[in-house]
This record gives structure tokens, sequence and C-alpha cells, in this order.
């Protein structure tokens, strides 16, 4: 079983510290790079600012945010991570706060980029996304609709993104065993997928 993670919405209301917070991050304004594999470029990390605080919406330290764009975890989602993929994915530390608490965390940073969908037998919305650097033909997930993957392009992977200009998220099904398994599964929703 595959996974698509979501963000429910409490984890949603996240802002950053500093003066360093741009209006557009450089992979924002150009969708080539929003498929990029790896860590995260030099020229963006040097964006995000090391310190986030937590609208007071979000009650509590949660297992996964995201912020401008970018996900961050706890420490028990990165050990549950490299415990199935050791050294593939990018982990930056960076500070958390909730009403003066403050906790570690750290922005993910994909280390696996595939092109996974199968979008013929996928149920999606055809669209064109324009940019500086050009204009792309993409498509988006519905909402609440399975999308069909290959399962022959996954194997052995446990967590990546979809090299599309959506860079969906997905995760394995022992990901998210692990995950539930040490209480670090809280801020995301976890939505079926099919493989073929």
């Amino acid at each position: 079983m595959v996974y698509i993670i979501e963000f429910a919405p409490p984890s949603r209301a996240m802002t950053g510290m500093g003066d360093k917070w741009p209006h557009t991050i450089p992979s924002q304004a150009d969708p080539k790079r929003w498929i990029k594999d790896g860590p995260i470029p030099d020229d963006e990390l040097s964006f995000f600012p090391r310190s986030i605080r937590l609208y007071p919406e979000c009650k509590e330290f949660l297992a996964w945010g995201v912020v401008a764009g970018r996900y961050f975890v706890s420490a028990e989602v990165r050990s549950c991570i490299e415990q199935l993929e050791p050294g593939v994915h990018q982990f930056v530390p960076i500070d958390v706060a909730i009403k003066g608490q403050n906790k570690p965390y750290f922005l993910l940073g994909f280390g696996n980029s595939l092109d996974c969908v199968n979008v013929e037998r996928s149920d999606v919305v055809h669209k064109l996304t324009t940019a500086p650097s050009g204009t792309y033909r993409t498509w988006l997930k519905k909402n609440g609709v399975p999308l069909v993957l290959f399962k022959s392009r996954i194997v052995s992977k446990h967590l990546w993104q979809t090299n599309v200009v959506q860079h969906l998220k997905f995760a394995s099904d022992a990901l998210v065993e692990l995950l539930i398994k040490c209480n670090a599964a809280s801020g995301i929703v976890l939505e079926k997928q099919i493989e073929e």
C-alpha cells in the first residue's frame, strides 16, 4: 500500500520569524526547480529562517509541519525515515516555537523524485502552468480520488515526491506503519493510493 502525505488543517498555520523571510523563494518562481531531486539548493536554503514561530491556532507540537512550501519534521520522524532510507534525504536543523516553548525540528529535503503516477489510468485535472522559464503541461490530483501508481517504479522506496509541478509526497506502507508505531504521524493525513 502507498499513501499520499497531506497536511491536516492545524499544521498549515505556520509562519517564519526573522528578517530573512522572503516574498518569493527561488524555487517558487520556477516550476523546473520545484521538482529538484536531492538536497534543498543553497540559494533557497539561505532564504529560510532557522527559527519558526507557529500561529496561535496550533496548540501543540506536531510531528510534521510545512513552511514556505517546505516540509519540516520532528526528530522522531527523522529517525523513522532514516531507519528505512538511511542517508537518502536531507535534514536541516531548525527551531520551532509555540507560545514561548521551543523544540528542535528539521527542514526535509526529499532525496527521491519519481515519475510514478500513471496519469492515463488516474482521474486527474490537466492544466498549463506558466513561469518565467516557460509554460509547462501538468496535472493536479482531484480531492478524495486515489491515483494509480506504477508499482515497478516505487519498489524499495519509502519516501518520495512526484516529479511534476504539483510535487505530491508519498510514503510506503512500511514507513507509515513505523510512523504510527512511533507516534510520529501527527499533523498529516494519509490517503491510500492504488498500485498496479
